[in-house]
C-alpha cells in the first residue's frame, strides 16, 4: 500500500489535467465559471429538487451537487493515484461505473455530468431513493439492492465500483449467519464486489480507520476499546448503532449494519488472497474516513 500523499489532479477538468491545490472541489466552478469543464458540467447537470422524504446524505439542492462533486472528485483522484492517466481515461471515457450504496445518486450523477460517455449505475437498498433517481436523473440505471449478496449484476461487469461511507458501517467481524456463512457483511460484500468487477477494475471504498477514532469517537472508553482492538491484532471493532438495526427506513433493516472501524493494515492481510490495496489515503474523505483503492487478485 502507498500511503504517501501525492498532490492530486482536479477531476472537474474533463481531461483530468489541472493541478488541484488549495481550493476544495465544490468551490472550483464558482470561481472558474468560464472554464470548459465547468460550462460542460453546468450544461449536463439537471437542477435537483429532492423531496424531503427521499434520502440524501447532504440533502437536496446545493448540498446534493457540492457533496456529489466532492465525492466524484475524490474517487477519480484515487483511480489516478492507483493507475495514472491510462486508468483514468479508460474509466471516464466509456467505462462502466457503479455507485454502491449511493442513496439517491448525488455522486454518480455528478460523474455522469462530467463524463457523459460512462455507463452509470446506482445501487442502494432504499427503494424510494432508487425510484426517485430512475425518474429524475437522466441516463443512470438504478437498482434496489438486497441486504445480503448476491446482486443481479453480471460477473465482471464494472470497470469501477465506489462506495462512500458504506464499509464504515458494514461489520468486518463475525456477523449474522446467512446460509451457514458467519462472516460479517463487510467481507461477504467484498466477495460479491470481486465477482462483478472486471479483472483490471478498481474498487474505491471508505472506512473508519485511525483518523476516525481520533476525530469522531468522543467517548474515551469506546476509543480505547477500538485502539486496543487495532493494537492487539483483532483489527476491527463493530457497534450495532441503529435502533432495530434500521438506518433511515425498513428497507435498510440489517443486524450487520452499524458503526465499524478497521485497521487498514489488518484488512490488507485479511483480504490478500482476493484484493490488493494499491492506495491508502488516511482520513481523506471529509478529513474523517480513509479512502482505499483496491484491485481484484487472481481474477481471469
Amino acid at each position: 500500500m502507498d500511503s504517501s500523499w501525492i498532490r492530486p489532479k482536479n477531476m472537474l477538468n474533463a481531461e483530468g489535467q489541472r493541478i488541484f491545490t488549495a481550493k476544495v472541489t465544490q468551490n472550483y466552478c464558482d470561481e472558474n465559471r468560464n472554464e470548459y469543464s465547468c460550462q460542460k458540467l453546468a450544461a449536463n447537470m439537471k437542477r435537483i429538487n429532492l423531496p424531503p422524504d427521499v434520502h440524501a446524505m447532504s440533502g437536496g439542492g446545493e448540498g446534493y451537487v457540492t457533496g456529489g462533486l466532492y465525492n466524484a472528485d475524490m474517487v477519480l483522484e484515487g483511480v489516478y493515484l492507483a493507475g495514472g492517466e491510462q486508468a483514468l481515461k479508460r474509466i471516464t471515457f466509456g467505462g462502466t461505473i457503479l455507485d454502491w450504496g449511493g442513496s439517491s445518486g448525488r455522486s454518480v450523477s455528478m460523474m455522469k455530468a462530467a463524463f457523459p460517455s460512462i455507463d452509470a449505475h446506482l445501487a442502494d437498498p432504499i427503494r424510494k431513493s432508487i425510484q426517485w433517481a430512475n425518474a429524475n436523473i437522466p441516463n443512470i440505471t438504478g437498482y434496489a439492492s438486497p441486504i445480503n449478496p448476491p446482486t443481479n449484476y453480471e460477473s465482471k461487469q464494472f470497470d469501477l465500483i465506489f462506495a462512500i461511507s458504506i464499509w464504515s458501517h458494514y461489520n468486518f467481524g463475525p456477523g449474522e449467519t446467512i446460509n451457514g456463512d458467519k462472516r460479517g457483511s463487510a467481507i461477504r460484500w467484498l466477495e460479491e464486489m470481486r465477482r462483478i468487477i472486471k479483472p483490471n477494475g478498481y474498487l474505491v471504498i471508505t472506512t473508519h480507520g485511525y483518523g476516525a477514532v481520533y476525530s469522531k469517537v468522543t467517548d474515551a472508553h469506546t476509543a480505547k476499546l477500538i485502539m486496543n482492538a487495532f493494537e492487539d491484532g483483532i483489527g476491527e471493532f463493530y457497534v450495532a448503532a441503529f435502533p432495530n438495526n434500521t438506518d433511515w427506513d425498513a428497507d435498510t433493516a440489517n443486524p450487520d449494519w452499524g458503526m465499524s472501524w478497521v485497521d487498514p493494515n489488518w484488512l490488507a492481510k485479511k483480504i490478500a488472497g482476493d484484493w490488493k490495496i494499491d492506495v491508502l489515503l488516511n482520513a481523506r474523505s471529509d478529513c474523517l474516513q480513509d479512502v482505499l483503492v483496491m484491485r481484484p487478485v487472481g481474477q481471469m
